[in-house]
């Protein structure tokens, strides 16, 4: 058992231990910026780490094994930048990858899931506002600078991104997809939704007035604590449900489909409130 009634974390899966897991991350983190830097060379001017994986980890809403990403943004270089979309290239990193990883860690309890991100195209996206320095890690190339944050940009920006993310025509189609998705296939269905859901409780504080960098910077668990101290007491139960479900999910080797539906009903019902948040806030 994961949670208590109210979605709350209730203890760490005794079978996955956070620091066996952490070291999985760094096992791949390693086998993917040595790969990366071996074989692109000059064709990568940065690669940072960011999101859940650079976090702590208060409990284990902070961290799902291969429903959570491990988020590596990458700068290519603007001349040398084509080099990334040669297939021999990348089908040679992947085989390296899966080499290396597997080499560091032979009796790995899961394989972390990467997500290599274009900083370039982040950063060309309508709102977009970088993480605070102290939650990325450097891996190749220049730390993060610090940039000027306008605090009413941010909620403006947060406040749209939740509308967008809990989109109801988005929604509508996951769950009409939910019925072609039985056994282990509901899992596409949570990975559609987890992107969207992940930011929400940052985005959700923001909105509320909290320091884009408190917002930003807090972990899963701290961030729940910090809705309900704000009135969003059902908000931070279906978002952490969301995450607890889907580590029963993960533990049943996704063959739990009451765990499964449970992460998915979670995970839609967190982003209609979030949107719902969104709206109140820019006066929809």
């Amino acid at each position: 058992m994961l949670m208590t009634a109210r979605g709350e974390p209730d203890g760490w899966p005794v079978s996955h231990p956070k620091s066996e897991l952490a070291e999985d991350i760094e096992a791949m983190v390693e086998a993917i910026t040595t790969s990366l830097i071996s074989n692109y060379g000059e064709a990568i001017a940065g690669l940072w780490l960011k999101g859940s994986a650079v976090k702590p980890w208060g409990s284990p809403i902070d961290y799902v094994p291969e429903i959570s990403d491990v988020d590596i943004h990458y700068r290519p270089r603007e001349e040398q930048g084509s080099e990334l979309y040669d297939l021999h290239t990348a089908v040679r990193v992947h085989a390296e990858i899966a080499r290396q990883f597997e080499k560091a860690r032979p009796r790995a309890l899961h394989t972390p899931r990467p997500q290599l991100v274009s900083l370039p195209h982040v950063e060309q996206l309508a709102g977009y506002i970088p993480s605070p320095p102290g939650t990325v890690r450097t891996l190749f190339g220049e730390a993060p600078s610090r940039v000027h944050i306008d605090p009413k940009a941010v909620i403006a920006a947060d406040s749209r991104n939740l509308i967008e993310a809990g989109d109801p025509r988005v929604l509508e189609k996951e769950i009409v997809d939910l019925v072609e998705r039985p056994g282990h296939y509901l899992f596409t269905g949570l990975r559609n939704l987890n992107w969207r859901l992940s930011p929400v409780a940052s985005r959700a504080l923001s909105v509320l007035g909290i320091d884009y960098d408190v917002a930003w910077s807090v972990n899963r668990t701290n961030a729940i604590e910090l809705l309900r101290e704000n009135g969003q007491d059902e908000l931070a139960t279906y978002y952490s449900s969301y995450y607890l479900a889907a580590w029963e999910f993960f533990l049943s080797k996704w063959k739990d489909g009451d765990a499964g539906r449970s992460a998915f009903s979670a995970a839609v019902r967190a982003l209609r409130l979030g949107a719902e948040l969104g709206r109140s806030r820019l006066g929809l």
